[in-house]
């Protein structure tokens, strides 16, 4: 069955997502530990594995923006595999 999304919110930030949520009664899924607005709770699966976050960019990029953020992402971030 085809879902007619055009009325849906648009979320471009987790910010926008929780914030949808809140008002709108929609769902959202954040990061463990990501600041909620008063009236949401975070419900943690019990039951899954955790997840893993990839970073891609186009390696023709060379923007000083992303040799930052990959630095810093890579100093505080443990790699797992």
């Amino acid at each position: 069955m085809a879902v007619d999304d055009r009325d849906a919110p648009v979320a471009r930030t987790i910010q926008e997502c929780l914030h949808s949520a809140l008002w709108n009664g929609t769902l959202a899924l954040a990061p463990l530990g990501q600041p909620l607005p008063s009236g949401l709770v975070q419900i943690p699966f019990a039951d899954r594995p955790p997840s893993y976050v990839v970073v891609a960019w186009n390696s023709a990029r060379t923007s000083p923006l992303i040799r930052s953020f990959t630095q810093v992402a890579g100093e505080v971030i443990p790699r797992c595999c």
